[in-house]
């Protein structure tokens, strides 16, 4: 395959939203080599070095906090909107951590859930059986691989289809429908 025939790949995921600039973490003896012939395409590369496994770990920890951050938030948003405080508590919790739109962050990690919460949960899954491999107990990553394929099985993705709902409040209506 030939560099230029990376660009024609399919798109899947987020891959729309950028294109061909999707961020992409490399990591191997060869990596920097890969990373001079695709830069005259824009690709987004970022070379972590020549050891083996640096890249993957990077992005699989990272879904430690994004994925654990979208299980909470979407836990949260369930149990408050029983009492009409959804809105309520994101502003509450934005007082305490100013800087971070914790509706518009919800809006984006929950409409995440609802179209990819399948892939999402069974990358969660293969985090918890890493981390076991390391004897690290995977509390988190386990908790929220359920909270997000429980939001799977749900049928958000058959509702939504590939449109990302416009906030986490279209999420809640799609859930109370069922």
């Amino acid at each position: 395959m030939q560099a230029a025939d990376l660009l024609k790949l399919p798109s899947w995921g987020e891959l729309p939203k950028y294109g061909h600039k999707v961020p992409i973490l490399i990591g191997s003896p060869a990596a920097s080599d890969v990373a001079k012939m695709l830069a005259p395409y824009g690709m987004n590369l970022t070379d972590l070095g020549p050891e083996y496994g640096r890249a993957a770990a990077t992005k699989m920890f990272r879904s430690i906090m994004v994925k654990g951050l979208e299980a909470l938030i979407q836990e949260c948003v369930l149990g408050a909107d029983k009492y009409g405080a959804a809105d309520q508590v994101l502003a509450s919790v934005g007082d305490g951590y100013p800087g971070i739109d914790w509706a518009k962050l919800a809006d984006d990690l929950i409409g995440r859930t609802a179209i990819h919460g399948a892939r999402r949960a069974d990358e969660m899954d293969q985090v918890a059986n890493t981390l076991r491999e390391l004897d690290i107990d995977p509390f988190m990553a386990s908790a929220a691989a359920k909270r997000i394929r429980w939001a799977a099985d749900q049928g958000l993705k058959d509702k939504f289809g590939d449109n990302f709902p416009e906030s986490f409040h279209d999420v809640l209506a799609a859930l109370k429908q069922k």
